[in-house]
């Protein structure tokens, strides 16, 4: 996680979501991966990776809501928008 660049946190429901732009670099540094990730915290010192299924994807948009979280994006390779969202943080669903 701390190689990664943040590229969006919301705050709700007591808990920290966080997106973190995991893209393949290609070259020497094969660290990174093809698929973005979303990352969830209570308090913002443990951190855990959350479970978005489906194929590699990369993360647009991140919400807090009155239901949980939403998560938007892309699906790779092909471009198709995508949504998903949460209740608990974790387990996210693709809707």
């Amino acid at each position: 996680m701390t190689a990664l660049d943040v590229t969006a946190v919301v705050f709700g429901h007591g808990r920290f979501e966080a997106v973190l732009d995991n893209k393949y670099a290609g070259g020497p540094n094969t660290a990174y991966g093809e698929s973005d990730q979303v990352w969830s915290s209570r308090g913002g010192s443990r951190w855990r990776q959350g479970g978005v299924p489906g194929s590699t994807a990369r993360f647009d948009f991140l919400a807090a809501t009155s239901r949980g979280f939403v998560l938007g994006g892309t699906l790779r390779p092909n471009g198709a928008p995508t949504k998903w969202v949460t209740e608990n943080g974790t387990a996210w669903q693709r809707s």
